[in-house]
């Protein structure tokens, strides 16, 4: 099993957006291979499944009592599997958080279980922003993609993503941390510069190819599908198509280890992604 986070400094970059059309493309690649885990206390991953996200329990209620959170798996028609965060009181994602601080490998320990273990593909949609619920995304990452948006706004949390470069670098594979420039338009000069100063950024990875803005996004967003069943032909869709199989590829160099059960004393890869401006 390889395990991709998709994270962000600030929300409103797309993030969920970029974390359900990325599973959703990894599972058109090899069907049945890829789960999309929710650890995003907002639970709106599913939308793009055609999920209701008002209704329905999921891994945070399971973490919350140490239950297995397999039995709550949904197998969407047009989409790749998908585990909800669920809804929870804050009470409970309070409890949650003060878990996540003393056994921040809980998240990591919960995707060693089956079925969540037989899958090729795990992508994780964190929390926006720096959070409590962060840190175990991190560490139950082999790679992690940092989503951001080629404007003013989304280059002002350059600082949060180099500590986040730095929280990697304490990992084993700080390579692993990637940037991923959404809803890009090269036809604008703030475009290309914030895209040249975040490759000028000598600890910061940015992807050589970007999500271009497309309306064909928050067109599936609003038909509650993904974009690659919504409109396939789109350019946000190539994309994405594009993003899945870099990542297989990325993946596939990394040198194969036998799989450990996780402790609170190991500490696995991190993997940032960036996402679409549709919503996140």
């Amino acid at each position: 099993m390889r395990t991709v986070a998709i994270v962000s400094m600030k929300g409103g970059v797309g993030k969920t957006a970029i974390a359900a059309n990325l599973g959703a493309s990894l599972a058109r690649m090899a069907s049945g291979e890829t789960l999309v885990v929710d650890f995003d206390p907002r639970n709106q991953l599913g939308i793009h499944f055609g999920m209701d996200p008002r209704s329905g329990v999921g891994l945070a209620e399971t973490l919350l009592i140490g239950a297995n959170p397999g039995p709550l798996i949904h197998t969407p028609s047009d989409g790749p599997d998908y585990l909800p965060f669920g809804r929870v009181t804050d009470r409970d994602r309070a409890e949650l958080e003060s878990i996540a601080s003393k056994r921040p490998h809980v998240l990591q320990q919960a995707l060693c279980e089956s079925p969540l273990s037989g899958y090729a593909f795990v992508v994780i949609d964190s929390a926006p922003g720096p959070s409590s619920l962060l840190l175990p995304v991190l560490l139950a990452a082999d790679l992690v993609v940092a989503v951001v948006l080629a404007d003013a706004a989304s280059f002002a949390t350059l600082p949060d993503l180099l500590e986040l470069s730095g929280m990697a670098s304490e990992r084993r594979r700080p390579e692993n941390l990637h940037v991923l420039i959404n809803a890009a338009d090269d036809d604008t000069c703030l475009g290309r510069d914030v895209r040249a100063l975040l490759g000028a950024q000598k600890d910061v990875s940015v992807l050589p190819f970007a999500i271009h803005r497309d309306e064909a996004v928050r067109e599936a967003l609003a038909c509650r599908r993904t974009v690659l069943a919504h409109a396939p032909t789109s350019q946000a869709s190539a994309d994405f198509r594009s993003l899945a199989e870099w990542l297989r590829q990325e993946m596939a160099r990394e040198v194969s280890a036998p799989p450990v059960r996780p402790s609170e004393g190991t500490a696995p890869v991190v993997a940032v992604v960036a996402a679409p401006a549709a919503e996140g």
